[in-house]
């Protein structure tokens, strides 16, 4: 399943009659040149629908293209979806190829995994903190703890489009609660329930954590909470689509610092063949075997 940044340029082109197509979605300037030539090429009456795949194999190494044609399989409502089709010439079947060609580079729509190699050189000390306590955690090298999170991602919206979640979070569709989008930052955490975490109550988790920070001299952006539930979910589906694994393992949750309009905080895990849960039903005062948190910061930007 691929999906289009927002504001790249969306063109849904068609064949009706002996009219070739029409734009049908324009949301930005990127890629203008690249359909105008395309549309040319077909207004101006080429038979040759080798014509068309011979341009469209010139422009498929350009990233805005890629993301254009990452479009056609988008689910989310509120993106524009390109189709490209082709009619009597059969350019369909030519342009799946082409599609299937740039299929593996599309970019991640939200949440974006980055290597230690390509952190920033300025969080390089954070970097080594979060992996060495990664390390202490048994998460492997190849895991990342940094993810670059692009603004708008909510747990309502954009959860169940970017991975398993039980019963695509329809069931939470009419919680009330401040379903708080992701801003534009790097975030550090390491993908597993921290040790010592669980069994405790609010109160003593927080404790933990601002014990945590000062030891390993971060700054305020980190350990200063569980994190809102839209980042925390983003984070955890963006895991598991890098690694195949379901975190919080075994079963186990980790609380948000997300509440419904109950004032009951919000808990994200039991991540089995059946998806990613959300749940409510614990009091802060509640020390559950069971329940945990992520070891997590930002960085905006």
């Amino acid at each position: 399943m691929f999906r289009v940044a927002k504001g790249t340029r969306v063109v849904l082109m068609r064949h009706a009659e002996s009219d070739w197509s029409q734009p049908l979605y324009k949301e930005s300037d990127q890629l203008a040149d690249a359909f105008v030539k395309i549309n040319g090429m077909i207004a101006e009456g080429s038979r040759k629908s080798e014509d068309v795949l011979r341009y469209i194999n010139r422009v498929v190494d350009d990233p805005d293209f890629i993301r254009v044609l990452d479009a056609v399989v988008s689910r989310s409502n509120d993106v524009p979806c390109a189709i490209v089709s082709a009619g009597p010439t059969n350019i369909d079947r030519l342009v799946d190829t082409a599609l299937d060609q740039i299929s593996t580079l599309v970019e991640p729509e939200y949440f974006t995994p980055v290597s230690d190699a390509d952190v920033p050189k300025r969080y390089a000390a954070t970097l080594t903190k979060y992996r060495k306590l990664a390390t202490e955690h048994d998460v492997p090298t190849t895991s990342a703890v940094c993810y670059r999170v692009r603004a708008g991602f909510a747990l309502k919206t954009h959860a169940s489009q970017a991975g398993p979640c039980q019963e695509d979070f329809q069931n939470l569709q009419n919680w009330k609660f401040t379903d708080e989008p992701t801003k534009d930052c790097l975030a550090f955490w390491v993908p597993r329930i921290l040790n010592g975490s669980t069994s405790k109550t609010v109160n003593q988790q927080t404790e933990l954590l601002a014990n945590l920070q000062a030891e390993l001299d971060l700054s305020a952006h980190h350990m200063n909470g569980f994190g809102q539930v839209g980042l925390v979910a983003g984070l955890i589906l963006a895991h598991f689509r890098a690694t195949g694994e379901r975190t919080p393992l075994n079963r186990h949750l980790v609380r948000t610092d997300t509440r419904s309009a109950d004032s009951y905080r919000l808990n994200l895990g039991r991540f089995d063949g059946t998806g990613l849960c959300c749940s409510f039903w614990d009091s802060d005062g509640d020390a559950l075997g069971n329940v945990g948190v992520f070891a997590l910061g930002v960085e905006p930007l």
